[in-house]
């Protein structure tokens, strides 16, 4: 609010919009927590209405990849998408160069299948896997995000008196749905074989992220996946690898490709195109057949937007930077750099509080200790980590609003950001030591 009272540009934009559009927003985790409203991206930075420009901690969540309107990107897919447009037919030639791009890259691709968003690709998945099986159960962990569908709409960020019970994170999720979904802790191994040594399991897939990167930067204990392929297929379950957030993000390959551990099916999105609304279910062959069979043993796979030319020409103009020998590797080291000035603000400020990295992808936990499992959040100061995101957005850093969330850095990511958030994070945590846990920063 400007002196007097009066709002300023992003507040009066934002009382607009929470006219038209429910919560002001497109999506409740795009909330933050005072208006903004952005009509300029560019790199690593982004422009608000009011002319502030802020440095990019969210990437879309980890979508982007190569920075904001990147002009090589942006002219790439142009080139290659050029006189192309939604055909709703047939299939193009775009789709299958990039399928062909995927099934080289990915270990489990056998087979492509587009979606448009992560949700999809999820829930397509899931029903391939039961139609596949004949069974009806799956099996999630606690603290992991495969989207909004009723299968999934649970135990994400759960209080711990709900932690193991269902705990759906919306209304209007069908009961019925969520029974036939086992939530078990993430990185015990004993917890899964005491359901799946059951003669009548009735589980049809194993769902997990392969890096819980949903609240955080937690990864597979040393041993787990290969032990977990293996119990799977001794019970005739198959494995799902959500590479939504992964995939692209660490490898082209998926983190599959970088634990030597291969899925039945996998699914993939954001990352793959830079931004661009595309995902994809990748596994066997003899699975993914299923999508093309004929009822009323074929799974019906469709969507009006599937492989929009545009989305894959990005995916392919992705591809092709992130193929280059320096990409990866200056990709890291951003995320290398961030986290070290993470550490550096936290030991100044003498809190209690643990940077957590992998790749590109950097959490910081208000507590003693890096988590294994959800389960060990549930006494983290999730307070503190709120005033902590509201602090780094008055500095002019902008990231999730809410606590547990991921910070991801891309390649437009240059020493002079890295050293405005290591100061915004020095002053915020300094603020926060002197006025206590879970108060809001000056």
């Amino acid at each position: 609010m400007k002196p007097g009272g009066a709002p300023t540009t992003d507040e009066a934009a934002f009382q607009a919009l929470g006219r038209l559009l429910p919560g002001g927003s497109a999506s409740a985790a795009r909330r933050l927590s005072r208006p903004l409203v952005f009509n300029r991206v560019a790199g690593a930075e982004l422009m608000a209405e009011d002319g502030r420009s802020y440095i990019d901690l969210n990437c879309g969540y980890g979508a982007i990849l190569l920075g904001r309107n990147d002009p090589r990107h942006v002219a790439r897919t142009a080139e290659i998408s050029d006189g192309m447009d939604l055909v709703g037919l047939g299939t193009s030639r775009l789709e299958l160069d990039l399928a062909e791009r995927l099934i080289d890259l990915i270990p489990a691709a056998e087979l492509v299948a587009y979606c448009t968003s992560g949700t999809e690709a999820t829930l397509h998945a899931v029903r391939l896997a039961r139609a596949v099986t004949g069974r009806r159960r799956i099996i999630k962990f606690q603290g992991t995000y495969h989207g909004w569908h009723d299968y999934v709409a649970m135990n994400w960020v759960s209080p711990q008196e709900r932690l193991g019970g269902a705990d759906p994170f919306t209304a209007g999720a069908l009961p019925e749905a969520m029974a036939a979904t086992t939530i078990l802790p993430f990185n015990d191994l004993s917890a899964i074989e005491a359901v799946l040594d059951a003669a009548d399991h009735d589980v049809a897939a194993v769902l997990v992220e392969p890096l819980m990167h949903n609240i955080g930067c937690i990864p597979f204990e040393p041993g787990y996946a290969e032990a977990l392929k293996a119990l799977c297929e001794r019970r005739g379950v198959l494995l799902i690898f959500d590479e939504i957030i992964t995939g692209f993000r660490h490898a082209l390959g998926g983190y599959q490709s970088l634990i030597g551990v291969t899925p039945d099916l996998a699914t993939f999105g954001k990352a793959i195109g830079n931004g661009h609304p595309l995902s994809a279910i990748v596994g066997r062959r003899d699975l993914l057949e299923r999508f093309a069979a004929a009822p009323p043993h074929g799974v019906a796979l469709g969507g009006t937007f599937n492989a929009h030319p545009r989305s894959v020409a990005a995916a392919l103009a992705t591809i092709e930077r992130m193929a280059e020998p320096d990409a990866y590797p200056a990709l890291y080291a951003k995320g290398e750099a961030l986290a070290a000035a993470l550490e550096r603000a936290v030991a100044a400020s003498g809190l209690d509080a643990v940077v957590t990295r992998f790749g590109s992808v950097v959490a910081l936990h208000f507590q003693a200790e890096a988590p294994r499992r959800y389960e060990d959040l549930v006494h983290g100061d999730l307070a503190r980590d709120a005033a902590f995101r509201r602090g780094l957005l008055d500095h002019g850093i902008a990231t999730a609003a809410q606590p547990l969330r991921r910070f991801c850095v891309s390649l437009a990511h240059e020493d002079h950001h890295m050293a405005r958030i290591e100061e915004a994070a020095h002053a915020v945590l300094k603020d926060l030591a002197r006025q206590g846990a879970g108060a809001a920063p000056a």
